[in-house]
């Protein structure tokens, strides 16, 4: 499957994406360990989280928090939908000199002439480009509503 890296889901979560825009997830194999799956499964993560708080919680009591279960992952549709529907973007295949498959990542919108990330595969190209708009402030902490409003 493609999806964001363990390493490229933590980041997002820094940056302040909600965990519940995630469509898979990276479970621990046991809580609060410090091993991951790397296989990820395909679910939202906080619906995961809630059918294992069913039958399992810290000492009977506490029910486990979403970091201790395990890490949001974000497919390639998934990143598509926090970018805002109100700039156009798209993803282009380009094939340079080298003999190099590249995937290029472009977002425009109004100020933001366009905004390009190559990777090898388009899921980090989007990735990118999520990144870019989160530690920029075009998109809210959590959320996909601008908030610059002199883009």
């Amino acid at each position: 499957m493609n999806c964001t890296t363990i390493e490229q889901s933590k980041h997002l979560l820094e940056l302040g994406l909600k965990p519940e825009t995630a469509d898979m997830y990276y479970p621990y194999v046991l809580p609060k360990s410090d091993k991951l799956m790397h296989n990820p499964q395909v679910g939202i993560p906080t619906s995961a989280l809630y059918w294992y708080n069913k039958g399992y919680t810290k000492s009977g009591k506490e029910a486990l928090k979403l970091e201790e279960f395990c890490v949001p992952a974000w497919s390639l549709e998934a990143l598509l939908e926090v970018i805002p529907h109100a700039g156009t973007y798209g993803i282009e295949l380009n094939n340079y000199s080298d003999g190099k498959i590249t995937w290029t990542a472009i977002f425009r919108w109004k100020g933001v002439n366009s905004l390009i990330r190559l990777a090898n595969t388009p899921t980090p190209a989007v990735y990118e480009i999520v990144c870019w708009l989160l530690e920029n402030g075009y998109i809210k902490k959590g959320g996909v509503t601008y908030e610059k409003d002199n883009v």
